[in-house]
């Protein structure tokens, strides 16, 4: 028997097999579980009021909300091109790249008599893939600048006791 070189059509099917294994690996945390490189901030106000903060910032910032649960403790907004953000840089409007349509997405946990809250901007590459398919955007992002603004009112806010 003669042993030689995998002919074209299996090396096609080993190099397909490999790319869904690939693509398998990434697995996205269980939504109100922050992903990778999310923006962190600790407030001594409750779950409940730093969520309710949140949701204030995504309404001040003219976005409409998805998602707002209580029991899972995380607000997230419905996507956005970022085209239609407020107060953004020239950079932003001739910004080009696969995380031109974006979510902001906020989490809170509870710590050590404190709150811990998870800002994120996320997109989605696969749009078929749903939440398993969300990335983080990255950090050139001009979402991300939208990002620290709501943050910063968000800790604004607790501060001056607003819920």
């Amino acid at each position: 028997m003669r042993m030689g070189s995998p002919g074209p059509a299996r090396g096609a099917a080993v190099a397909v097999a490999l790319l869904v294994a690939a693509a398998g690996c990434y697995r996205r945390p269980p939504v109100g579980e922050p992903l990778a490189g999310a923006v962190e901030a600790t407030f001594a106000d409750s779950v409940p009021a730093v969520l309710a903060a949140a949701a204030q910032a995504l309404s001040d910032e003219g976005l409409s909300l998805q998602a707002y649960d209580d029991r899972r403790a995380f607000v997230e907004s419905r996507l956005v091109a970022i085209r239609q953000l407020n107060h953004l840089t020239v950079a932003a409007e001739s910004y080009v790249g696969p995380d031109q349509t974006v979510r902001f997405r906020f989490i809170a946990r509870r710590t050590f008599g404190a709150s811990r809250l998870y800002g994120e901007v996320t997109y989605e590459p696969y749009p078929d893939a749903g939440r398993r398919g969300e990335r983080a955007a990255a950090a050139d992002n001009p979402a991300r600048a939208v990002l620290a603004r709501m943050m910063a009112r968000i800790d604004e806010r607790l501060r001056r006791g607003e819920r």
